[in-house]
């Protein structure tokens, strides 16, 4: 987008490279990129390297077997785009939730003849028949929407496919956000809340990056996740080496000391519920995370299928059809949420691997 801005050659890799280093860099930065909204600019590529292959076929293969992987979402990771949506203070219009849909399959599906299907599918899907015609619960449903198809789905896929090989993996999410006067008094834990707790903030104070009200709660709550974080990157367990001990913060005993975090398997699918009232559960969010990891896919396919069907036909159409796996939008190298390309398996030692919802993987060891 930006060499094509500027009049580089995109025919030519490092043409285009050569161009971009040669434009003064005024010109670069003046420029206004404007991506699809539910895509990222600049992203990392498979370039054969750094990035041998698509970070599902590598998973696939079992690349990353000797790596224990922690990884996680926030209750509300998508709440940028829902703050795109305008007048959204008061909760989202009827129309203005239909166009978000429909601009979202636009961006990332966009194929003719089934988008439609998609789109009412994903509509009925994100409704709460109960109380539809609430703005405040139709934003609720539509952050929902953004947060498990961007995040939840690539996260939980991901988890699936490392535990299916009996490496240990270990999955959270995050329900608490501090107070602070620069997010909506109605938004959950959005994407990056958990960031002062990794790094002790509340312990420290408001930052110019985080001005928040740190609470007590705040306190113990950072001193938690803390010590699940570095006992992970000690041996892989977020349960050990150092037992969770705050009464150096409360005189009461703090409840993630009677809860232990079960690892995470393709089953049962356990994952820590990380609040105030921590506990161990099972299926995360797990009907809309089959929409899109099933259900969708199957439309798309099925929409492929019926397009090779002459109209004249007379076959029936309702039977179960044998579609091949579609790989899925939020695998290409583009997405928010990816696997990051690590060192091939070694054998002498094993190296532990967490990620946090801001899809940062750091390897110890």
């Amino acid at each position: 987008m930006l060499a094509r801005k500027v009049g580089c050659n995109l025919e030519d890799t490092v043409e285009l490279v050569g161009c971009l280093q040669r434009k003064h860099y005024k010109e670069l930065v003046d420029q206004d990129i404007q991506p699809a909204r539910y895509h990222i600019a600049f992203g990392p590529v498979i370039d054969g390297d750094v990035i041998p292959d698509d970070p599902q076929i590598l998973m696939e293969q079992g690349e990353f077997l000797n790596y224990d992987i922690m990884l996680g979402v926030n209750q509300g990771e998508g709440l940028k785009f829902v703050e795109l949506i305008v007048d959204n203070e008061n909760g989202v219009q009827a129309n203005d939730f239909d166009y978000a849909v429909s601009s979202f399959v636009d961006d990332l599906y966009g194929y003719p003849e089934g988008k439609d299907i998609l789109r009412e599918t994903i509509k009925f899907m994100y409704t709460d028949w109960a109380d539809r015609h609430n703005p405040e619960t139709r934003r609720k449903t539509l952050l929902a929407l953004f947060t498990d198809h961007q995040w939840v789905a690539p996260a939980v896929a991901t988890a699936d496919l490392h535990s299916s090989f009996g490496s240990p993996t270990y999955f959270y999410a995050f329900y608490h956000h501090c107070q602070t006067d620069q997010v909506p008094p109605w938004a959950d834990a959005a994407h990056g809340d958990e960031i002062p707790y990794v790094f002790g903030l509340p312990m420290i104070g408001p930052t110019e990056l985080f001005p928040c009200n740190f609470s007590k709660n705040d306190v113990m709550l950072s001193a938690v996740v803390m010590t699940y974080w570095t006992n992970f990157a000690k041996t892989g367990d977020p349960n050990q080496p150092v037992p969770q001990d705050t009464k150096f913060i409360h005189t009461k005993p703090n409840r993630f000391e009677e809860v232990a975090w079960t690892r995470y398997n393709q089953k049962d699918q356990l994952y820590l519920h990380i609040g105030l009232k921590p506990r161990v559960k099972e299926h995360y969010r797990a009907n809309k995370v089959n929409l899109w990891l099933e259900l969708v896919p199957h439309l798309h396919s099925l929409n492929e299928v019926t397009q090779l069907i002459p109209t004249t036909t007379k076959r029936s159409l309702n039977r179960r059809l044998p579609i091949a796996p579609q790989r899925l939008r939020f695998w290409r190298p583009s997405a928010l949420t990816r696997v990051r390309s690590l060192p091939r398996p070694r054998t002498a030692t094993t190296s532990h691997t967490w990620w946090t919802s801001v899809t940062t993987p750091l390897s110890c060891r």
